[in-house]
């Protein structure tokens, strides 16, 4: 029940924040999801730019989704389930912000703390296929779809909660 309350509060305090940097000093699976970002970017690099930069994100998400079938699946955990669908809304939720800069490329980056458009994934993936005046709108999207994720991934966890107090004793 604890870690409901604690996720709930995570979740305000990431859908409250008004900018990328705001969100990153709340956000404490940012360092997280960086290391499967770049390790996509490395597991992707065979197929050439445009799938290396789309794999960074691309994994960035697929992780925490593929844990989530894990333990919805193959464990029947639906709690742990829900956790790691929380993760992956909020991993949605970075990559939306990350889409936003595509055309401004403010954003620090490694390799690259000044940001700028060398090494910005989306900026060369929306500029590659000719959208990345439609930025906003792809960002919004995918920020949207990050929040439903988000938000849903605590009907598992409540429910889970639900029929483990249903079943005790107490």
């Amino acid at each position: 029940m604890l870690v409901l309350f604690y996720l709930s509060y995570f979740m305000s305090q990431i859908l409250s924040a008004q900018d990328f940097y705001q969100f990153a000093q709340v956000d404490y699976l940012k360092n997280v999801n960086i290391v499967f970002h770049e390790a996509g970017h490395t597991l992707f690099a065979l197929f050439g730019d445009f799938l290396r930069t789309l794999g960074g994100s691309f994994l960035q998400v697929f992780v925490p989704l593929m844990l989530a079938a894990y333990f919805f699946i193959w464990r029947k955990e639906i709690f742990s389930g829900g956790v790691m669908l929380f993760w992956t809304g909020e991993s949605i939720i970075d990559v939306g912000w990350y889409i936003a800069d595509a055309q401004k490329t403010l954003l620090p980056l490694l390799g690259n703390p000044d940001g700028g458009r060398a090494g910005h994934d989306w900026h060369y993936f929306l500029n590659t296929i000719g959208v990345l005046d439609k930025t906003d709108a792809i960002a919004g999207v995918v920020y949207f779809f990050g929040i439903i994720i988000f938000i849903l991934a605590f009907v598992p966890m409540i429910l889970s909660v639900y029929k483990d107090f249903k079943n005790s004793k107490i």
